[in-house]
């Protein structure tokens, strides 16, 4: 299987195990979500309006269980054109990329470290939905 763009950085002290939805398989690396009505969780799309629950720590077939890094800092490739600051909150984009939100996004996390030099990459600390008694608390969704 590929490996997904994001990377763990530092922090990553808590994993559980979810199971892969039954349709598409999902890859180290890749920031997932998870649905409430299935248990199941799907890498995280563009205009994600369901809450990150975290990122893959090892690749998965479908229908399978996989450990899911649940806090810490990742890097990840913003999206063309776009610049963060220390503080900015950022969004999935396509491609498993980072950007800016748009309307009912809701956040991945919350940039610590951007380096203008490093070809778009840029660090955040995961703010994941929490998922208690089923249901997904999300923390920010965009205005």
């Amino acid at each position: 299987m590929a490996v997904g763009s994001v990377r763990p950085i530092s922090g990553q002290t808590e994993i559980a195990g979810f199971k892969v939805n039954a349709s598409t398989a999902i890859n180290e690396g890749e920031m997932v979500t998870y649905a409430v009505s299935t248990g199941l969780i799907t890498a995280a799309a563009d205009s994600c309006t369901t809450g990150i629950i975290g990122v893959a720590a090892k690749s998965g077939a479908v229908s399978t269980i996989i450990p899911v890094y649940l806090n810490g800092v990742f890097e990840a490739t913003a999206a063309s054109g776009v610049n963060f600051a220390p503080g900015a909150v950022v969004y999935v984009a396509a491609s498993q990329e980072i950007d800016a939100g748009s309307t009912s996004d809701v956040s991945v996390g919350v940039v610590v470290d951007t380096d203008p030099a490093s070809a778009g990459k840029v660090r955040f600390r995961l703010q994941r939905s929490r998922v208690t008694a089923n249901t997904i608390d999300t923390p920010v969704t965009h205005a």
